[in-house]
């Protein structure tokens, strides 16, 4: 979960729209991919994402979430839009 955390600040602050950011950490693995980027009604940076995390190579779970930047400038999560029940790959 920490990695996941710490590599979806990477992809929001460094992966144009439509890029994709991948990592993996012992046997968990995931990507990032930001898929728009703008400023909401109050004046802040927010980005929608889709976020995979895959565990033991085996089962998964996509978010659409977005975020936004607060007044000091750090990404925050603020929603999750939609959410798979756990799956399994074939």
């Amino acid at each position: 979960v920490d990695s996941a955390a710490e590599n979806l600040l990477i992809a929001l602050e460094t992966i144009p729209d439509n890029g994709k950011h991948r990592w993996v950490k012992g046997s968990y693995e995931g990507y990032i991919i930001p898929f728009s980027t703008y400023i909401n009604e109050l004046g802040y940076f927010c980005r929608d994402y889709v976020e995979v995390i895959i565990r033991n190579g085996s089962r998964y779970n996509v978010f659409e979430n977005f975020a936004c930047r607060d007044h000091d400038g750090t990404w925050l999560w603020i929603q999750t839009k939609s959410a798979n029940e756990t799956k399994w790959l074939n």
